[in-house]
This record gives structure tokens, sequence and C-alpha cells, in this order.
């Protein structure tokens, strides 16, 4: 297929502009952020697991979805 520049000067940064609101989800730092609070949650979930009852799933759920919070803060 035949492409034709008309003189636009293509994105190198596949990041949006630094003003738009969803680009730090698209940085590396906040990947990684991810995937911490990903682990985060299967060590709760496998906690929950193994001791499946409602006063012990609270006690594990708040704290993980307080700590869920400070990580993915918008905080470098």
């Amino acid at each position: 297929m035949l492409q034709i520049n008309l003189g636009q000067a293509q994105k190198l940064d596949p990041l949006p502009e630094p003003e738009h609101f969803s680009r730090r989800r698209l940085t590396r730092q906040y990947k990684a952020k991810k995937a911490l609070v990903r682990n985060v949650w299967i060590a709760a979930c496998s906690l929950m697991l193994i001791n499946p009852v409602l006063p012990v799933i609270l006690i594990i759920a708040l704290p993980a979805t307080l700590l869920s919070f400070m990580i993915l803060d918008e905080t470098p």
C-alpha cells in the first residue's frame, strides 16, 4: 500500500502530548506500578482464599485497596 505524506511530520513519540489526560497511563512507570498492584492483589486474594471468612476478607481487602490507591497515586 502506498502512503503519501504531504509535509506532515510523523510523531516518533507514541505518547500523546503532555497535556493529554491519559498520557500517564501509557508511561513505563505507570505500567510498572500497575504490575506491582496486580502482585499485591494476587497475594491478598490468595490469603483470602486460605481463610474465606468475611471478617478476615475485610481485614485483608481494605488495606490492599488502600495500598493500591497509594501506589497508583499520580505523584511520581
